[in-house]
């Protein structure tokens, strides 16, 4: 993921950077509606929750092999 960096994602090509926001269930239910599935608010914050543990497993196992 090149565009992410310390917190920040690099926006665009014009190289400003701004703070990375923290992803809701809403915006996560916009962005599944966005792609054709339509979920209730508490499955997307099901699903968020879900990939936050996922993320931070992966996390935890990259930085005990590295």
């Amino acid at each position: 993921m090149e565009n992410v960096k310390s917190g920040f994602i690099q926006a665009g090509s014009s190289g400003t950077e701004e703070p990375a926001t923290k992803l809701t269930p809403e915006r996560t239910r916009l962005i599944l509606q966005e792609h054709g599935m339509e979920v209730s608010l508490e499955q997307a914050e099901a699903i968020l929750t879900f990939l936050r543990r996922l993320a931070s497993l992966c996390n935890s196992n990259l930085n005990q092999s590295g």
